[in-house]
C-alpha cells in the first residue's frame, strides 16, 4: 500500500523519468541528488494514450450502433433504448445519419415542453447538429469535442456510413485502464530498481 501511495504522490515527476546516480538538487525528496533520465520501458506509453485511434476503441467495445428511422415515434425509440440499456440512438434517413436522439433530448424536447411521445416522431425532437468522428481520429480528438461542445455520444462515420458510436463513458473507461497500466509499469520498474 505504501509503495502505491508513493507512486501516486510522485507520479507528476515520475511519469517520464527514471533516476540515475548524478546529483540534481531541484527534484523533490526522496529523489533529491538523483539525476532524471528517460527509461526505455516508459517511452511511448504516456503519449500513446491520447494518440490511440477510435478504431482501436471500437475494436474493443464493438461496432454495434443502435439506430432509429426518422419516422419512428418517440415512445418506440425510448422503449428500444431502455431494452438495450443505451443512452442514444442514431437517427437514419435512407441509410444516412441525419441526427442523434439522446436521453437529454427526451428530457428537454419531449418531457419539458409536454409533447405526447406517442404522437411525436423522433425526427422532430432529435439533435440535428451532428458532431461525428472518423475511425482514424484519436482519443484526444474525441475528448476535445466532448469537453468543448458537451456532447456525450459521438457517432463514428467511415465513408459516410455509421460504423460505431463512442460515449464519454467509453473514453473515461479507456483512459482509466491505460492509466492503471502506466502505474503498474512504474511500480514494476521501482520494484526492479
Amino acid at each position: 500500500v505504501y509503495k502505491r501511495q508513493r507512486v501516486l504522490l510522485y507520479w507528476p515527476y515520475l511519469k517520464h523519468f527514471s533516476y540515475g546516480s548524478q546529483a540534481h538538487s531541484s527534484w523533490p525528496w526522496p529523489y533529491v541528488g538523483r539525476q532524471p533520465c528517460v527509461h526505455d520501458s516508459m517511452i511511448g506509453r504516456e503519449h500513446a494514450v491520447p494518440n490511440t485511434t477510435i478504431r482501436k476503441i471500437l475494436s474493443t467495445k464493438g461496432q454495434h450502433v443502435a439506430t432509429a428511422d426518422k419516422a419512428m415515434r418517440v415512445t418506440d425509440v425510448v422503449t428500444r433504448m431502455n431494452q438495450q440499456g443505451i443512452g442514444s440512438v442514431v437517427v437514419i434517413d435512407d441509410g444516412k445519419a441525419i441526427g442523434i436522439f439522446t436521453e437529454r433530448d427526451v428530457l428537454t424536447r419531449v418531457v419539458a415542453p409536454g409533447r405526447n411521445p406517442r404522437r411525436t416522431r423522433v425526427a422532430e425532437v432529435m439533435s440535428v447538429d451532428l458532431l461525428t468522428l472518423s475511425p482514424d481520429d484519436t482519443v484526444d480528438d474525441a475528448v476535445r469535442i466532448i469537453t468543448k461542445d458537451w456532447r456525450h455520444h459521438l457517432p463514428v462515420l467511415d465513408s459516410g456510413t455509421v460504423c460505431g458510436i463512442v460515449s464519454s463513458s467509453d473514453l473515461t473507461r479507456w483512459l482509466l485502464e491505460e492509466r492503471s497500466l502506466q502505474i503498474r509499469d512504474l511500480e514494476g520498474y521501482i520494484t526492479r530498481a
